[in-house]
């Protein structure tokens, strides 16, 4: 009987570079440390997996959130696994409301909002300009147009802007008295 004997090293545990919030609707890739002539086998939430060495994940939603893991395989000797997790972020819904009337006489003012949402950022538009400053979830119009809110994602690439508001002002009336 001829026993063959071989050394072989267990390759290194790969690197996955974490991505750890995405957005509903991007696309996400993910990636680890390359190692030449090794086999990838990622798994992941429901099911998943790829062979590929950095598999694309297209229009991610909520299924696809979860913990992946990676192994690679050289020389017949599997690594450890690395993983990483995904939260997926569904960009929130933006309905600005008004507190009190949106037509006004001139030199007043009335007060848009949106809600309050946590880790993300806002930035107000007169038309398509962005007013200086206003950076909040609710702003004080105070001239005629058209105004909406972005809000961006302070921990994933995600944006999504409100539908415009119509704000219109009016000359107020002016009195005339005529002498008897």
């Amino acid at each position: 009987v001829l026993v063959e004997s071989r050394t072989a090293d267990v390759p290194t545990t790969p690197v996955i570079s974490d991505q750890n919030f995405a957005c509903e609707g991007n696309d996400v890739t993910l990636t680890a440390s390359a190692a030449t002539g090794a086999s990838y086998m990622w798994t992941g939430p429901g099911g998943y997996t790829s062979s590929e060495p950095s598999p694309l994940l297209s229009s991610i939603n909520q299924s696809n959130a979860g913990k992946y893991f990676l192994t690679i395989e050289l020389n017949d000797c599997v690594s450890d696994p690395d993983s990483t997790v995904i939260e997926v972020i569904s960009p929130p819904v933006t309905e600005i409301t008004a507190e009190g009337p949106t037509t006004f006489c001139e030199g007043d003012q009335v007060t848009l909002s949106i809600s309050d949402f946590a880790n993300y950022d806002y930035q107000w538009f007169l038309g398509a300009d962005p007013i200086s400053g206003a950076n909040s979830f609710s702003y004080n119009a105070t001239t005629a147009g058209e105004y909406s809110v972005a809000l961006s994602s302070t921990v994933a690439t995600c944006e999504v802007t409100s539908s415009a508001t119509t704000v219109s002002t009016v000359k107020p009336p002016v009195a005339e008295f005529e002498a008897a």
